[in-house]
């Protein structure tokens, strides 16, 4: 007998619903493919989670381009406050 039987029918046992995260992680532990509703539910997750941190998981150099246009931007910005309170166009 397997001596992971056991294991593994409580494995079956204990999922989680299907449409949420840790089903998703679920399917992915047991190397399946996540279903649609597991694949949409992550998606939107990874979704958010990206726009809350837009340099998270990029490369060094994605997240340094980043933080230079937000610079640039905000120099501008600046800039243009400054000319405006001195009356400059």
């Amino acid at each position: 007998m397997n001596p992971y039987a056991e294991l593994l029918d409580r494995a079956d046992r204990d999922l989680p619903e299907c449409g949420t995260i840790a089903a998703y992680t679920a399917h992915r532990r047991r190397g399946e493919q996540p279903c649609g509703p597991c694949r949409t539910v992550y998606n939107a997750y990874a979704r958010e989670h990206t726009a809350a941190e837009p340099t998270r998981g990029r490369s060094a150099d994605a997240a340094r381009r980043i933080a230079l246009d937000d610079h640039r931007r905000q120099r501008a910005e600046l800039q243009a406050t400054l000319a405006a309170e001195q009356g400059q166009p």
